[in-house]
């Protein structure tokens, strides 16, 4: 009975490191998942080694161990590195973790490490009149004087961030991709992707370039709301506030171990859809064009 048991102990083992592997993935610690590894390769060949004891005792109880298997395990003797295991067992505990980490794994076509974030939010709200019917209104609506409730997961949030490979000059290959379902409309069934945030950057020591819808550098802080994820904070404040195509560039300057510079100049695309202007304006506006933005921070 002894002697069955062991092949189904050995392919428990797999089983057995599915948790493991996947909570030191989740921690984004490649090097935690490869000390883990090992230490469960140790204790794999301990269990094997604790296997063969096992069945060389039931043989010699038996009377059929060899007799240099009898004097090794009666004659106590200098302690001796564990046997490995075969090569078979080897094999087929590798195959298993490779089927594991495929499953769990975020994979890039590119070969580039990935990052997945994220936030599932749920709103429920009770707006006042002049709310215009909207969950988040951003200004007052002169002609709605009802008041409206309702809940909403469309503001939940799922992004991607990703480091790519050095390039000239060591710089430092990094990228964001954030969205939500906001794109659409209050109906269960017309909920849209909607692209917010999205930079492709390269990093040097004192220097970085940026290009990808952001928000403006004359923005760099602002206040954050659970109520209104889905729209650039300071939206209702102006067109120059919101997530928009721009190019820029950062230089730093160090002054002392505590002190610095920072300049930062871009090409910025603003917004102007909805522009109110007399007719005799319409002529002389645009929904789109390029502004110039820059900052200096010490």
């Amino acid at each position: 009975m002894l002697l069955n048991l062991v092949p189904r102990i050995l392919r428990c083992i797999p089983l057995l490191l599915t948790p493991l592997i996947l909570a030191a993935q989740e921690r984004g610690d490649l090097q935690q998942v490869m000390d883990r590894l090992d230490r469960l390769e140790r204790e794999n060949r301990n269990l094997a080694d604790e296997v063969r004891a096992l069945r060389t005792e039931l043989a010699t109880s038996r009377g059929a161990a060899p007799t240099g298997a009898v004097s090794a395990a009666v004659e106590p003797g200098p302690v001796t590195a564990p046997i490995e295991a075969p090569l078979e067992e080897r094999v087929a505990v590798a195959e298993q973790r490779t089927q594991d980490l495929s499953q769990s794994k975020v994979e890039a076509g590119q070969r580039l490490p990935i990052t997945l974030t994220g936030m599932v939010l749920f709103n429920s709200y009770l707006n006042g009149s002049a709310s215009g019917g909207l969950q988040a209104p951003l200004v007052a609506a002169l002609s709605d004087n009802v008041s409206r409730g309702a809940a909403s997961l469309s503001q939940s949030i799922i992004g991607f961030r990703f480091q790519g490979p050095r390039v000239l000059g060591g710089g430092q290959v990094k990228g964001t991709f954030d969205m939500d379902l906001w794109g659409g409309t209050a109906s269960s069934l017309n909920h849209l992707v909607l692209l917010r945030v999205a930079t492709v950057r390269v990093d040097w020591n004192n220097s970085s370039i940026i290009v990808g819808q952001d928000k403006p550098i004359i923005a760099p802080r602002d206040p954050d709301s659970l109520s209104q994820v889905a729209f650039s904070p300071l939206t209702a404040a102006g067109n120059l506030w919101l997530w928009q195509p721009q190019a820029r560039f950062e230089q730093r300057f160090a002054l002392g171990e505590n002190t610095g510079i920072r300049a930062q100049a871009g090409v910025y695309q603003t917004s102007e859809p909805l522009a109110s202007a007399g007719p005799e304006y319409q002529a002389t506006l645009a929904t789109s064009r390029p502004a110039l933005q820059g900052r200096f921070e010490v």
